[in-house]
């Protein structure tokens, strides 16, 4: 249970930055409290929080595809982890795991380019989203998935004018398969 959670993340926290003190060292580790897809669960994000001094970053997955009608943007702020994250330290910066959308063609698409500038609308629009800070776009094409965002799909200029209007947003991708990295 939660208890025992907070109990093994606290110790793990603490033997790693007690190692890095006694070398001498400013500590070159930053600690993400990882909600996956339980931030949906209230409660959940609370009872598992470890504390402020034991948690850099919030960090949650982002699929449109899981949050209702397929071509209807849902903002991450309505679900409970998020706005427990927040109200336990909105000061920290937010990851967002895993982001990405179905192509066109697999069952459960949406209409991506609209859901993306949905999205990126929703980040500049809403203060309680101001920390958001790294997106990782999950390139995959396993298990009946297929998020692929190759760089002549006519969403990728918008996911690339998106990230590059916001230096504040990092970018990194994951990929499966034989998948090309996003532009």
């Amino acid at each position: 249970g939660p208890e025992r959670y907070i109990a093994v993340a606290r110790h793990i926290h603490d033997l790693v930055e007690n190692e890095i003190r006694t070398m001498g060292k400013p500590s070159p580790i930053t600690w993400v409290m990882g909600g996956i897809i339980e931030y949906r669960t209230p409660g959940f994000y609370t009872d598992y929080y470890p504390g402020n001094v034991y948690v850099d970053w919030h960090a949650f997955d982002w699929y449109p595809h899981f949050d209702g009608p397929m071509d209807q943007y849902t903002s991450l702020s309505i679900f409970p982890g998020w706005k427990e994250a927040m109200q336990l330290a909105a000061q920290k910066p937010v990851l967002i795991m895993e982001f990405g959308a179905l192509r066109d063609g697999v069952e459960n698409a949406c209409a991506r380019s609209k859901w993306f500038k949905s999205f990126f609308n929703d980040v500049r629009s809403n203060p309680a989203m101001k920390n958001l800070a790294e997106f990782l776009y999950w390139q995959d094409t396993a298990g009946g998935f297929n998020t692929k965002l190759g760089p002549t799909d006519p969403e990728a200029a918008v996911w690339q004018q998106e990230i590059q209007a916001n230096p504040n947003y990092w970018h990194s991708q994951v990929q499966t398969g034989s998948v090309t990295p996003p532009p």
